[in-house]
């Protein structure tokens, strides 16, 4: 309400015009991520570790190196990232009549930053363990990865501890299945 005269506040001070107080409204802080970006972000870390823990069982006993395993799991993480916000920011366009909203821009960042995140964590192993022993760390690093994002995102849904485990649980088990359904269908 404007107590003021000539649009100021009732201690004087020049109130903002309506369009500007909009656009401020509008701009989401990087403080309080907007429930899409949040969503798009774990699904992100999701897919990554999905996909990079499927590579590790295909790969098995065929891994040459850890360069040349580092060099996958770097590539495959900056293809998926890109490949999904490509597509993420299209179909966003798409449904917003051409525009990119602030949110879907946040969005992307926020994906390509959890894509990021699993693949420096999947990547230590390989820094400092041999070649074998690092595929199997980093694959039930992966998997891991799954089932604390689970508990994770349970717990912040307001899910008290002990079913949030369970939603855990679950998680790791249909990751699991995931990928040993992959290396099904990758073996010779």
């Amino acid at each position: 309400m404007v107590l003021g005269v000539g649009g100021s506040s009732p201690l004087g001070h020049p109130e903002p015009e309506p369009s500007e107080a909009l656009i401020q409204l509008d701009r989401p802080s990087l403080k309080t991520l907007p429930t899409e970006a949040q969503q798009e972000g774990v699904t992100m870390a999701l897919y990554v570790c999905l996909v990079l823990a499927a590579e590790f069982v295909a790969v098995g006993d065929h891994a040459e190196s850890e360069g040349i395993v580092l060099a996958t799991i770097w590539a495959t993480t900056i293809g998926l990232a890109l490949a999904h916000v490509f597509a993420f920011d299209l179909a966003g366009r798409l449904f917003s009549g051409g525009r990119r909203r602030s949110e879907a821009a946040i969005a992307a960042l926020v994906q390509l930053g959890a894509a990021i995140a699993v693949a420096a964590a999947v990547s230590i192993p390989f820094l400092f363990l041999p070649l074998d022993r690092a595929l199997d760390v980093a694959a039930f690093a992966t998997a891991a990865l799954v089932g604390v994002t689970a508990y994770a995102v349970a717990r912040a849904g307001g899910v008290r501890h002990h079913r949030a485990i369970g939603h855990g649980a679950i998680a790791l088990l249909i990751a699991v299945i995931i990928v040993g359904v992959k290396a099904l269908l990758a073996a010779p």
